[in-house]
């Protein structure tokens, strides 16, 4: 009777911290939105309407990601020759960068990267022929 007793007090605890070590299990964050815009004003730190087709070639445009809570992020744009990047840290709810493809070679695929360093990202892929 004993070892039975006990043996269910041993299930019992470890089916305790089975369902707490499931609901403390880190979250993963997510980019919910990332879109890019036009120029809100000459110097370009206001967002502008949404681009829906392909960035300008020449000028500037904004790109913006959203998130939930406080990310490092890591933006990246590449095409088949080169590519570049930039770090931020501490953003809080979203990270907005302007950019500016003027001298590129705009044959083929540009894709622009937002990472979370925390684990989500998301990616736009424009292609020029």
């Amino acid at each position: 009777m004993y070892s039975r007793f006990r043996a269910t007090r041993l299930t019992s605890r470890f089916l305790a911290l089975a369902l707490t070590a499931c609901a403390t299990e880190p979250k993963i964050p997510s980019i919910t939105r990332v879109a890019a815009f036009q120029c809100g004003n000459a110097e370009c730190t206001q967002l502008g309407s949404r681009l829906d087709g392909l960035p300008p070639q020449t000028g500037q445009f904004m790109v913006g990601a959203w998130f939930t809570g406080t990310h490092d992020v890591h933006w990246s744009i590449r095409w088949p020759d080169d590519s570049v990047k930039a770090d931020f840290t501490n953003a809080l709810d979203s990270s907005i960068v302007s950019a500016q493809l003027d001298g590129m070679p705009l044959k083929g695929v540009l894709v622009l990267t937002v990472k979370l360093l925390a684990g989500g990202s998301d990616s736009l892929v424009w292609e020029y022929r």
